[in-house]
């Protein structure tokens, strides 16, 4: 779980990049109340990216 984002956030993209996704965009993150739950790849880069 990531905690402390702004009140006003919604939602998050999410890119991974591993031995298989190259900055492959992934299913949007639903933020509430300043968190967001979500599980992160074994041996991977992971970019969040503000939604608007």
């Amino acid at each position: 779980m990531l905690t402390g984002l702004p009140a006003d956030l919604k939602q998050l993209r999410i890119y991974v990049t591993d031995s298989e996704r190259g900055m492959k965009e992934d299913k949007r993150i639903t933020v509430i109340n300043g968190k967001a739950r979500f599980t992160l790849g074994a041996a991977s880069f992971t970019t969040l990216v503000t939604a608007k």
